[in-house]
């Protein structure tokens, strides 16, 4: 099996995926860690830390929140484009 059938499979499988349950349910809670996160680099309150080495911990700690968050989604993204690019390059090829 070539690496670009793999690829496609992937992208459906992705695709798939995101219409379960569960996947909804990843989304949903990556959106919503990226929103929390957004909101608590918004509102921290540098006033409520003793040290700037804690201050800095609370920021990076909510950084961590959203990149996380984004990255779930952005990985199910990408396989489900490169996936769809895969069928197209095979589907060029069935056509030559």
């Amino acid at each position: 099996m070539s690496a670009e059938v793999v690829e496609a499979q992937l992208g459906q499988e992705a695709r798939d995926f995101l219409e379960t349950d569960l996947g909804r349910l990843f989304v949903a809670r990556a959106e919503q860690d990226e929103k929390d996160a957004i909101h608590d680099l918004l509102t921290i309150d540098p006033y409520q830390y003793n040290t700037l080495t804690e201050l800095q911990n609370a920021i990076t700690a909510s950084q961590t929140e959203y990149l996380i968050g984004n990255r779930i989604t952005q990985y199910l993204n990408d396989a489900i484009v490169n996936g769809d690019v895969a069928w197209q390059n095979l589907t060029a090829k069935e056509e030559v």
